[in-house]
């Protein structure tokens, strides 16, 4: 996902993810631990969101803080978060393989509309 999301922002990596703005945009930059360390926090609030949906109050509690946490970034601002919504599609994609349809695809897309824009929220309302 964070390749993808590189890939397609290029200045994100260079300004919001300084730490990572070394590293080539090839396959070994999985083998990057801080990069995966990232990658599955970002990954287990998402997945934490998707296994609550059916109790939204926990999924916008969860979201709106993690976004929260951002506010520490300088220049991060909340319309950044949605730079998300395109490689986490992606990865549903690369991941379901065979699994993955049109309905999967609608799915995942109001799902990730959903917790991105109560991200958005969350940051703006600290």
């Amino acid at each position: 996902m964070f390749i993808s999301l590189f890939r397609t922002n290029k200045d994100l990596q260079a300004t919001m993810f300084v730490k990572f703005s070394h590293l080539e945009l090839s396959d070994n930059i999985r083998e990057n631990g801080e990069l995966a360390l990232h990658g599955e926090l970002v990954m287990g609030i998402l997945d934490e969101a998707i296994l609550n949906i059916d109790n939204m109050e926990v999924t916008r509690q969860r979201v709106r803080r993690a976004a929260a946490t951002h506010q520490k970034f300088a220049g991060f601002y909340a319309k950044l978060f949605w730079a998300m919504e395109q490689p986490f599609l992606e990865a549903v994609k690369l991941t379901l393989e065979d699994r993955y349809n049109d309905s999967i695809a609608e799915i995942y897309a109001k799902t990730i509309h959903y917790i991105l824009g109560e991200m958005e929220a969350g940051f703006l309302e600290n």
